[in-house]
């Protein structure tokens, strides 16, 4: 079955207000997604799952979704419980920021570490933990942090990237760029480095709360 809604932008930090809805009923909400850093796209929602599945949390193929209701905010999943509950769980595919010891971290963040092998897939990230990422391009140290993720449905790619410019204190903004200028997640420094100047970036709308949810509503 076809996907019928419209395309249109879901902020990831918007995901736990939007419900699962199974064949046979609702089925929990989702906690996280994983994508793949090589081309944006998600690989998994991460769903918590209700009583009738104990609360375990399984790898939820976007795949299986065939419908997003916007208003009402539920997605329907054509599966049953029963096949909800025997999909991979979060053991079965890890993403970077779990497969590295946490040690990797530089405590000083201009340190430069070692980067080790990841155990697993080294492209399979997780929104939550790239959240609060700081910004890095090429010739300085941006004070902006990632804040949010843009996921364009039904593509299921994840086009945006949303930093909150600490650097501006109570009159904080958002500046949001494409995720195509991310040239690296790098999990020792807790930073994305973007294919971007400093100037470029200097160069970016700010947007306050009201207007970045502007922004989000007028780009579909």
């Amino acid at each position: 079955m076809e996907l019928e809604a419209p395309l249109l932008m879901i902020r990831f930090k918007e995901l736990d207000k939007y419900s699962i809805k199974a064949k046979d009923g609702d089925l929990g909400v989702i906690r996280d997604v994983y994508f793949d850093d090589s081309s944006w796209n998600i690989r998994y929602f991460v769903l918590e799952t209700s009583r009738f599945l104990s609360g375990k949390k399984v790898l939820l193929s976007p795949a299986n979704i065939l419908n997003i209701d916007s208003d009402a905010r539920f997605f329907e999943v054509g599966l049953s419980r029963k096949e909800i509950g025997e999909s991979p769980t979060i053991a079965d595919d890890i993403p970077v920021s779990l497969q590295q010891d946490p040690g990797q971290v530089a405590p000083d963040l201009h340190q430069e570490v070692e980067a080790r092998p990841p155990k697993g897939d080294r492209h399979l990230q997780s929104c939550n933990a790239v959240l609060g990422y700081r910004l890095d391009c090429a010739d300085a140290t941006i004070s902006g942090r990632v804040t949010d993720f843009l996921i364009a449905a039904p593509a299921w790619h994840l086009g945006l990237v949303a930093f909150d410019d600490i650097g501006l204190g109570e009159s904080r903004r958002i500046f949001v760029l494409p995720s195509s200028v991310v040239r690296d997640i790098i999990f020792e420094k807790q930073s994305l480095l973007v294919a971007l100047s400093k100037d470029d970036l200097d160069n970016i709308p700010k947007l306050d709360k009201e207007q970045y949810g502007h922004y989000v509503g007028q780009h579909p």
